[in-house]
């Protein structure tokens, strides 16, 4: 493609792997809590390395090579959830660490590729009413990577997802969607907001469904990311659609 070059003419992969885990779980249904703590190391050998050569216009070409390498990682994940029953509402609050060592060719240089990850998430559900719902979906994230001595950088995200469900009555329904991307590196921030809204209307005779949907209200141009792989820094960047409203008729005969 217009970023790699990958060529097979290799010999065989040859991978011996072992993979070892734990989990500790805590269930107490009469005040509805439950919990679970998790590890997982896995270790593996395999008898081809992966080498990258990077040109001077920015292509990579991606060879193998029969050198015996070794590579591990540590996860380490946590998620406690509890249902408050006056509120009609359930928060849960996640976590994970995870740890990888690799061995890799650049340029013909042999060096380890360390790469870490760590994330902290919310989740709320709550009935507010017979006629309103809310879902809301923080989560934080942050990665380095490095390539033997030289660092990739950090790389913080953040995404927030709101979800807001209304009920007037049996026969209408309302959705509010919203969406907040944030990435954070040592060289730029850049923020996306996203929001859209649906309007359905059921009719009982004939029996079909009207449907109303504003996409895009902020009338956002483009949705951007960023992120590392095992020797790069990576920015893509998506051109959307502009604001519309979809009118549809559905109905089964």
């Amino acid at each position: 493609d217009y970023r790699r070059l990958q060529r097979y003419n290799s010999q065989l992969l040859e991978r011996f792997s072992q993979r070892y885990s734990t989990r500790l779980t805590y269930e107490n249904p009469l005040n509805a809590v439950f919990s679970n703590l998790s590890y997982t190391y896995s270790r593996r050998s395999n008898n081809l390395l992966v080498g990258n050569t990077i040109d001077p216009n920015g292509g990579t070409v991606t060879e193998t090579f029969m050198i015996d390498n070794y590579g591990s990682t540590n996860i380490l994940a946590f998620r406690a959830s509890k249902y408050i029953g006056n509120l009609n509402t359930t928060i849960a609050l996640g976590s994970n660490f995870s740890s990888m060592e690799a061995q890799q060719l650049l340029n013909g240089m042999a060096t380890e590729v360390n790469t870490n990850s760590f994330s902290v998430n919310l989740e709320l559900n709550s009935e507010l009413t017979d006629w309103a719902n809310l879902n809301y979906k923080p989560e934080f994230s942050v990665f380095e990577t490095s390539f033997g001595q030289e660092s990739l950088g950090t790389i913080k995200t953040q995404k927030h997802l709101l979800d807001v469900y209304l009920y007037p009555n049996e026969n209408q329904y309302v959705a509010l969607n919203s969406e907040v991307y944030v990435n954070k590196s040592n060289q730029e921030q850049n923020s996306n907001y996203f929001l859209n809204s649906t309007y359905q209307y059921t009719f009982e005779r004939p029996k079909m469904d009207f449907q109303l949907s504003w996409n895009n209200i902020t009338n956002a141009k483009e949705y951007q990311s960023i992120f590392n792989n095992e020797f790069a820094y990576i920015q893509n960047s998506y051109r959307l659609r502009p604001s519309q409203v979809v009118a549809r008729l559905l109905f089964s005969f």
